[in-house]
């Protein structure tokens, strides 16, 4: 649990919360608008590899599947291992490896690996734990936040086509996906300034101890044991005093202290290893608990929640995809096609 000191130190609302807000907007910017934008290269695939537009979609079934496995890691098992900040970075570098490799490809069925599990991991890593970062910063101007941030949908829905046509025009498709690929980069940017909450908890804990420094000193000097440093010379120090008052030579005091030594520790042991033995098994039921737990189903505006957002993402992806190579079929120039998308 968060301190009171040190939830004073988190910048709810404020400071380093809008750094977050721009963060988030960078990440969905550039992943949606990239996403969304897709079918521009979707066309350019078919010409490039004479490939029919099945084996294309394979690879964006692929990045769905991919997209879903790793948001559920990133944003349930994924939480102890590490932080927001790092999922978003990798991300990045998901993201840009992925259109790297589409760049180098001479057979559409490596989509499959570039596009399908590259990109959907970057995408899985990426877009959820921006979002929950954003909500970790933002309490009661959540509802603006959130707003702002999601504006990233739309402008880059808009910002994307014109620019990817651009590329395409000057630079042809494989040098169109490098350039994309290293604007994708900028996730490792946007990661970079999501600064873990845990962060405002260790600066409270540091300023705590440094406060109870001296009182710690004080008691010490108060017990008289302020000049006993080292833990050897205050053990012999109580050696000393128990065989002085008890009549006991020293060699055979210590030999006494040494096989009770040995006894606590191999019982310290034993205890160790129960420990851990227990705590691991709690901690596998705490995280099958966390990935399975249904309660969240008990909500009745949840389970309305879901066929709705079933119903609006299921054809809205497929209509902008197959847009641009429709279009083209209907001999549409180019150029309008990208204002169609």
């Amino acid at each position: 649990m968060m301190t009171a000191e040190g939830k004073n130190m988190v910048p709810i609302d404020r400071g380093w919360a809008w750094a977050i807000l721009v963060a988030n907007f960078i990440v969905v910017f550039l992943i949606i608008g990239c996403t969304s934008s897709f079918g521009l290269f979707f066309a350019e695939f078919m010409t490039e590899f004479q490939a029919p537009a099945s084996s294309i979609t394979i690879a964006l079934s692929i990045q769905t599947i991919v997209f879903s496995i790793s948001s559920l890691f990133a944003l349930n098992i994924g939480r102890s291992f590490a932080s927001n900040r790092t999922y978003v970075i990798l991300g990045g570098l998901f993201a840009c490896s992925a259109y790297l490799v589409s760049a180098v490809i001479q057979d559409v069925s490596y989509l499959i690996l570039s596009l399908g599990v590259l990109f959907g991991i970057a995408y899985g890593f990426s877009y959820g734990p921006a979002l929950v970062e954003l909500g970790r910063y933002f309490h009661k101007k959540r509802g603006i936040a959130t707003s702002l941030g999601n504006m990233g949908v739309s402008c880059g829905s808009l910002v994307f086509p014109p620019v990817i046509r651009l590329l395409l025009d000057s630079y042809g498709l494989r040098g169109a996906l490098v350039v994309i690929g290293g604007i994708l980069l900028n996730l490792c940017v946007a990661g970079a300034l999501m600064r873990p909450i845990a962060f405002y908890e260790d600066q409270g804990k540091d300023s705590k101890a440094k406060q109870e420094d001296g009182i710690w000193s004080t008691k010490t000097e108060m017990y008289g044991t302020a000049d006993i440093k080292d833990e050897e010379v205050y053990r012999s120090t109580i050696k000393n005093r128990a065989s002085s008052q008890q009549g006991i030579p020293k060699n055979e005091y210590e030999q006494n202290i040494d096989a009770n030594d040995k006894v606590n520790s191999s019982s310290s042991c034993l205890g160790n290893v129960k420990t851990v033995l227990s705590s691991s098994k709690a901690g596998v039921k705490n995280m099958c608990k966390k990935v399975i737990d249904f309660k969240v189903l008990r909500n009745a505006l949840f389970r309305m929640w879901i066929p709705v957002c079933f119903l609006a993402i299921i054809g809205s992806v497929q209509i902008v995809i197959f847009i641009p190579p429709h279009a083209r079929d209907l001999h549409i120039a180019d150029r309008d096609i990208t204002l169609l998308v």
